[in-house]
């Protein structure tokens, strides 16, 4: 798994197609965006720049919605 986090959306939608362009692990690596900006638009930027999946999220709360969000995919 590979969180990616930034500040300004731009800046998310660069760190993806960086992180996407890092060489798999075996069995492959799931990317998941953290954003704030949950605009249909910025979260097909995501998306196009490879993102497996997405969480919006209030600044401040990223820690703690990745967790919650492990702890459910892990049930």
């Amino acid at each position: 798994l590979i969180a990616v986090s930034a500040g300004r959306p731009e800046d998310a939608v660069a760190l993806c197609r960086t992180a996407r362009s890092l060489p798999a692990a075996p069995g492959g690596h799931v990317l998941l965006a953290l954003t704030r900006a949950g605009g249909a638009a910025h979260l097909r930027d995501l998306i196009a720049a490879g993102a497996d999946d997405f969480l919006v999220v209030a600044e401040g709360d990223e820690g703690e919605v990745l967790d919650l969000r492990i702890a459910l995919a892990a049930r």
